[in-house]
């Protein structure tokens, strides 16, 4: 599994998010984690319910090759503080949601 941490003060565009994607097919991975302390570009949850950009990016990944990319933002590690979850509980939602297209 590939993991890759992106500490910036705006999300991680459709570009970065796609060369993430190549990295994971590059090593046959069929899931990578992607840390981004302010999300993606184009998260459904945050553009009206439309999915487009780098959350775009990460569906086609899916639906193409079957590759699944976990993007987790601060607000996740806040929710699962808060709540008393552990990591694997919040990689496994995110993983489901990105499987059967939940738009949370």
């Amino acid at each position: 599994m590939v993991v890759e941490c992106k500490d910036w003060s705006k999300p991680v565009s459709s570009k970065e998010v796609g060369w993430f994607v190549n990295k994971l097919l590059t090593q046959e991975c069929k899931a990578g984690i992607l840390f981004s302390s302010d999300g993606i570009t184009g998260d459904a949850t945050k553009d009206g319910g439309e999915v487009r950009y780098a959350a775009l990016t990460l569906l086609k990944a899916y639906q193409r090759a079957g590759t699944i990319v976990m993007v987790l933002n601060k607000t996740d590690f806040q929710k699962a503080a808060s709540e008393g979850t552990n990591l694997i509980r919040v990689l496994q939602s995110v993983y489901e949601q990105v499987r059967f297209d939940i738009r949370a």
